[in-house]
Parts: C-alpha cells; sequence; structure tokens
C-alpha cells in the first residue's frame, strides 16, 4: 500500500506544485483547500503524513492541527506546517509539529522529509 499524504492550503498553486512533487514518490495524496474540508478528510482516511498552511478560511490550521493530536488514529502522524511567515513557531505549537517549511518553498526540503518518514514508518 502507498503511503497517503494530506495537503492542506487554500492556494491551489501550491497545492498543484506539492502534489506535482510528491506524484513521483510513489505516494497518494489527499487535498483539501480548507480547514473544514481537511477535518473531514481525517476523519475519513488515514494519512501517514500531512503538510498543512495554518491560515485557512472556516477552520484554522491550528485548529485542524488540535483536530489531529486528538484523535487517536492521528496523534503520531507526521505534521509538516507550510506558511509564507518566517520567524518565530507559534509557542503553543511547537511540541505538536514535526517540520516547519516557509513560502517559497523549497521543493527539495520537502521531498527529502517526505522520504525520510516513509523510510522511517517502514522501517518501524
Amino acid at each position: 500500500m502507498h503511503p497517503v499524504i494530506l495537503l492542506v492550503d487554500d492556494d491551489q498553486p501550491t497545492l498543484d506544485l506539492l502534489e506535482q512533487l510528491l506524484r513521483p514518490l510513489n505516494v497518494s495524496v489527499l487535498r483539501a483547500l480548507d480547514g473544514a474540508a481537511a477535518i473531514d478528510l481525517l476523519a475519513r482516511h488515514r494519512p501517514d503524513m500531512m503538510f498543512l498552511d495554518l491560515l485557512l478560511p472556516q477552520v484554522s490550521g491550528v485548529d485542524v492541527l488540535h483536530f489531529v493530536r486528538n484523535t487517536s488514529h492521528l496523534h503520531n502522524m507526521y505534521v509538516g506546517i507550510i506558511t509564507a511567515h518566517s520567524g518565530v513557531i507559534p509557542s503553543e505549537l511547537n511540541n505538536r509539529i514535526d517540520g516547519y517549511f516557509v513560502k517559497p518553498l523549497r521543493m527539495k526540503e520537502i521531498r527529502d522529509m517526505v522520504l525520510t518518514v516513509i523510510d522511517q514508518q517502514h522501517t518501524a
């Protein structure tokens, strides 16, 4: 079975770019344009990883992150934050995220992280 990665961002070009990067890695990709859609997908699927924008319409990325960390079948899932805001990670997120990627995204950095996480999951 292929690893499943959920991409959550309200910017369609960012989703397209990430999906283009990930498809050759033999993974399945789920996409959500807002936090409500992300929570719906998370309730129905069990992704191995998620890349999450914090500033989303309807339901914020922070609320999606809280849903993940408080849902038993998701709480250990890798979560990488993607954001246009560089700087210090908000303190309430420090121990709840696994990666922090600032736009414009460095695709090699994301690709390498995905390969590392997939490798760790298959050897665990």
